[in-house]
């Protein structure tokens, strides 16, 4: 924008005039920057086609916006704030982003966007920062020089602040705009005024920039076909990625000093970025949110029924998944180990619903269960009673569970008239009345529940709604026999340990893992030009790598590395 064009705002608003800012700012970020200047991108023969090494590297956006979860943590990181102080997205009500029922994960760049709405919060979130940000005696004289003149009071701060708001060296350009806005804020508050005022209107500009609001991604050389990213945009991809903020002093270090670009020193970063507690924390809720936990809410068992269920199952299991997954995360455990341990976390209100007794406390504590009755996560009871009425085993949402999560197998959406689970007769069992309601000869719904679905459920009928073991149901023999198709092969099962077995012995199983790992590390739906990443994941998988050396490969490949060389995205 220029300080000359500012200066002839002089008269105009606060508010008009970090408006035009910001929008100055966000034109220079695009102009110029996105594309590779000739030829027509999609030309696979012209000098910006995107080529072999190209089509290896899934689309991305260069402007991936922050979540509110980020955001908040980022402003905490750069304000010095401890995790107890209040949330500028909830104090100025920042609208609840937009989900995708496809996409399992929060950092879903692709629905991320800033309306109207979203702006002004973030404009009204800038002005309390700023306000905040000068009060903060200790913050202001950390970030703004005590001597000289006044100009390399404020030119000072700018510069090394406004690195870290950016996450990367501003240019020349940018300092100068934003000490164009210096006279403004010298007389724009009553309470401060100066050299204060200036950097309170300057931070109030670097917290609306589309630089701090966005991971924006610029460069644009190729290298044999693909774009390599340079280090201050690795590191950003990896902190949002692994930490779910803003990179520390440490790997902004090493994006300077170049360290990064290179194999060595972005191997070491990314080691130690995964043994740190923000990483374990991002990849328990990420694993929690790859098995479902999102359907853990809806637990509600009918206390008739079940008189001693715990009143807060749904709670419990979402605690249970998650103490499970930081386990598998912290201790180095595989994806074979989820699937197959006979290892959970009880504590004395659920301890019960797996046959135990002891002296069990309301901590949750690690147990081992009989491998004869249960194994790995299908077997636990947020699993079981997620997938169930309020009453009776579900067998279709089971069965729906792993062959989309697990096997990533596609099944068309259920009619709109479809109608409510059914109440088996007396005489008549769970299984016997959904196989009646699913799979008559000839129907649409056979199609899908006779192969795809019920198959992958009816295992699990010894398995009540609250997830216990039940011996018969309600004193018809129980039938868990089933021949699932698995990877193109019709196996044999007798109940749900041998289809768990037959699972962990498939290497589509870990594929799949693979795939929804790729999607979270992308931050977006998977693509069929995500294949390289996911075969990575997943050959790591079945090859019984921890899920932290998945992560760690996975994030250090070309794949997440560089961009894809196209046009405007």
């Amino acid at each position: 924008m220029g300080r000359q064009k500012l200066m002839r705002w002089r008269g105009a608003s606060r508010l008009t005039v970090l408006a035009g800012f910001t929008a100055a700012q966000l034109l220079w970020a695009c102009v110029g920057s996105i594309g590779d200047g000739s030829g027509d991108p999609n030309d696979p023969n012209g000098p910006n086609g995107p080529g072999e090494a190209s089509q290896a590297i899934g689309v991305t956006t260069r402007f991936a916006r922050m979540t509110h979860e980020q955001y908040d943590r980022t402003v905490r990181v750069l304000l010095e704030q401890d995790a107890a102080a209040p949330a500028y997205s909830e104090q100025f009500q920042f609208r609840t982003d937009a989900g995708d029922g496809n996409y399992a994960y929060d950092n879903a760049s692709f629905v991320l966007g800033v309306d109207q709405g979203l702006h002004r919060s973030y404009e009204r979130a800038a002005a309390q920062i700023a306000e905040d940000f000068v009060n903060d005696t200790a913050l202001y004289d950390k970030w703004v020089p005590s001597t000289g003149t006044d100009e390399e009071k404020v030119r000072g701060f700018i510069r090394d602040f406004g690195e870290l708001v950016h996450r990367r060296p501003l240019t020349e350009d940018q300092q100068d705009d934003y000490y164009a806005l210096f006279t403004l804020g010298s007389t724009t508050y009553d309470e401060h005024q100066g050299v204060p005022g200036a950097v309170r209107l300057i931070t109030e500009a670097l917290f609306t920039s589309p630089h701090f609001l966005y991971r924006t991604e610029l460069s644009s050389e190729p290298k044999d076909g693909i774009v390599p990213l340079d280090g201050w945009e690795i590191a950003s991809r990896l902190s949002f990625t692994l930490w779910n903020e803003m990179p520390d002093t440490t790997l902004l270090d090493a994006a300077r000093d170049g360290s990064l670009e290179t194999e060595d020193g972005l191997r070491s970063q990314v080691d130690r970025m995964l043994k740190d507690d923000r990483a374990t924390a991002v990849f328990t809720k990420v694993l929690s949110q790859a098995m479902g936990v999102y359907r853990y809410a809806n637990i509600a068992p009918n206390s008739s029924v079940y008189p001693d269920a715990p009143t807060d199952l749904s709670t419990l299991a979402i605690a249970e998944l998650s103490q499970l997954m930081q386990d598998l995360y912290e201790n180095g455990g595989t994806y074979r180990n989820l699937l197959t341990e006979p290892r959970t976390f009880v504590n004395q209100e659920t301890a019960p619903l797996y046959g135990l007794s002891g002296d069990f406390t309301a901590e949750f504590e690690a147990v081992s269960l009989p491998t004869s009755e249960r194994r790995g996560l299908l077997t636990t009871v947020g699993f079981l009673a997620s997938n169930s009425s309020s009453v009776n085993p579900d067998p279709i949402h089971r069965g729906v569970f792993i062959a989309q999560k697990l096997l990533c197998s596609s099944i068309q959406a259920p009619p709109q008239d479809i109608p409510p689970l059914p109440t088996p007769d007396p005489d008549q069992t769970n299984r016997e009345a959904i196989e009646t309601l699913t799979e008559q000869p000839g129907t649409d719904c056979a199609t899908c529940h006779s192969t795809l679905i019920n198959p992958f459920g009816f295992p699990f009928e010894n398995f009540d709604a609250v997830g216990a073991i039940r011996e018969d149901d309600r004193g018809n023999l129980l039938d868990t026999a089933t021949s699932p198709q698995i990877g193109g092969d019709v196996v044999e099962v007798s109940d749900s340990l041998e289809l768990i077995d037959a699972l962990a012995e498939r290497e589509i199983v870990y594929q799949c893992f693979g795939q929804h790992l790729s999607s979270y590390l992308m931050g977006r739906p998977y693509l069929q030009d995500d294949e390289s990443l996911r075969q990575l994941i997943g050959d790591g998988a079945f090859a019984d790598r921890s899920v932290i050396d998945l992560v760690a490969e996975a994030v250090t490949s070309p794949q997440f590395t560089y961009r894809r060389l196209e046009g405007e995205q």
